[in-house]
């Protein structure tokens, strides 16, 4: 089975190539993810920046002409706590718009959540 790739040049590019005002709001959104989950294992797939721990993923960014989808990929339940999340396909996503500042507590919590989430979940693997 393929792992993840955590490859930081890699990652590096995929922010290079997005355009400025995506760039800017993709990268307030990595800075407060990875303040709240300094350890997650980071793939670019897809045109997205997948988030998660052993063969899992928790979140995802996932760029767009007008705002940046945080994409949340474990409970697929709307939660009272975070009333900015909205049904998408199996999941959740939280659209932030480009040049908007961005709500870090809440991000930080939500991935805190999220990872908290994925680490109960019975197919969770931890990498050796």
């Amino acid at each position: 089975m393929r792992g993840f790739r955590r490859n930081p040049a890699l990652v590096d590019t995929w922010f290079d190539l997005l355009p400025e005002m995506q760039r800017e709001t993709a990268l307030a959104l990595h800075a407060a993810l990875t303040a709240a989950v300094p350890r997650a294992d980071l793939e670019v797939r897809s045109g997205n920046l997948y988030y998660g721990s052993g063969h899992e993923h928790a979140l995802a960014l996932s760029p767009h002409r007008t705002h940046i989808h945080l994409l949340v990929m474990v409970g697929a339940e709307p939660s009272a706590a975070f009333p900015e999340l909205v049904r998408a396909g199996k999941g959740l996503m939280w659209r932030f718009k480009l040049g908007e500042p961005v709500d870090v507590p809440a991000v930080k919590r939500l991935a805190a959540v999220c990872f908290s989430l994925l680490q109960l979940s019975p197919s969770h693997e931890p990498r050796g």
